[in-house]
């Protein structure tokens, strides 16, 4: 098991980028260990033993990005920590602009993708995805607050998690969905549908 902070050998770096890559292309439960550790080069036992399970694996693959996007969102949310009235379009541009910057290469590319298919296999997955988001949100729900003072909790909540979920399958799908835009007008579109999640009219 590796703990956060320490220096990781070869043999799991290799076994993180296969399992990265492999869950992106294939899903989370189209992949075994056994898989994964084939793909690394490793041998049958190399992920148990490293990583002491799949969700251990699953989780170490999560967390190693996951510090470098928090890092880029806090530095994004550090000015509008003290305005009383964000816009959503603001706080959108902290969700948006760290990660795709991310999917920007080829090892962020599956990262994201990694992400999209722990949040389309929902049930015990989803939570563990939930769990590394939860200090990042903890950070953007009041902001978001201040940002859309119509909304009650429950529903500003909700289209934060809508938007979370959208955000990820617009970029893992980048390939299709961004094909007649250039990168600067594919930006402000994501960045223009996360702000309408954030702030469309309510139906009550």
């Amino acid at each position: 098991m590796t703990a956060a902070g320490t220096t990781l050998e070869p043999t799991q770096l290799r076994l993180l980028d296969a399992a990265e890559r492999l869950i992106a292309a294939h899903g989370i439960d189209g992949v075994s260990l056994r898989t994964i550790n084939a793909e690394a080069g490793s041998n049958v036992a190399a992920a148990h033993y490293h990583f002491g399970s799949k969700e251990g694996l699953v989780r170490a693959v999560l967390d190693r990005r996951m510090a470098v996007l928090a890092e880029q969102r806090y530095d994004m949310l550090a000015p509008l920590d003290d305005d009383a009235a964000p816009t959503p379009a603001q706080v959108a541009e902290v969700l948006v602009r760290p990660i795709l910057a991310l999917s920007g290469d080829e090892a962020g590319m599956h990262y994201v993708r990694f992400l999209a298919a722990l949040d389309r296999s929902g049930g015990e997955w989803l939570h563990i995805l939930d769990e590394a988001f939860a200090p990042q949100s903890a950070r953007i729900r009041p902001v978001l607050a201040r940002a859309t003072p119509d909304l009650d909790d429950t529903r500003r909540d909700l289209r934060l998690g809508v938007a979370g979920s959208a955000l990820l399958h617009l970029l893992a799908g980048a390939d299709r969905h961004a094909a007649a835009l250039g990168a600067d007008d594919y930006r402000d579109e994501v960045v223009g549908i996360i702000t309408s999640i954030l702030t469309g009219p309510s139906a009550r």
